[in-house]
């Protein structure tokens, strides 16, 4: 008599989908992860497990946030200090205190699916 073979479970980590933007693990709570968006730089904000994506472009100049511009729960210009909040892009104005009345970030629609993240 033969015995059943009980299956193995698959325990290695689930790679990225080549669509995908990110692993969820990829981009901790309070952290940036700039990626390409239809050929334009984007970047992907977890603030406190919300993710959320925005075109990689301030308002201001035009200029592009990097990994670093996670700064006091705001997203931060690292040229000349605009901040914009994590969760809706809103301006927030400039870390110096100055309000130039700029517009908002440019959101990007994300979805989670088994870790990965997806823009679009």
């Amino acid at each position: 008599t033969e015995k059943a073979k009980t299956p193995v479970e698959n325990t290695a980590p689930v790679k990225q989908d080549s669509n995908a933007i990110a692993r969820i693990s990829d981009v901790p709570s309070g952290s940036i992860k700039v990626f390409n968006y239809n050929g334009e730089s984007a970047i992907l904000v977890n603030f406190n497990g919300d993710l959320k994506a925005y075109v990689n472009k301030c308002t201001h100049l035009g200029l592009q946030f990097n990994e670093s511009s996670f700064i006091k729960e705001r997203i931060q210009c690292p040229w000349h200090g605009a901040t914009f909040k994590p969760s809706s892009g809103e301006y927030l104005g400039s870390a110096n205190g100055q309000n130039y009345g700029l517009a908002g970030l440019t959101m990007i629609n994300v979805r989670v699916d088994n870790g990965n993240v997806y823009a679009g």
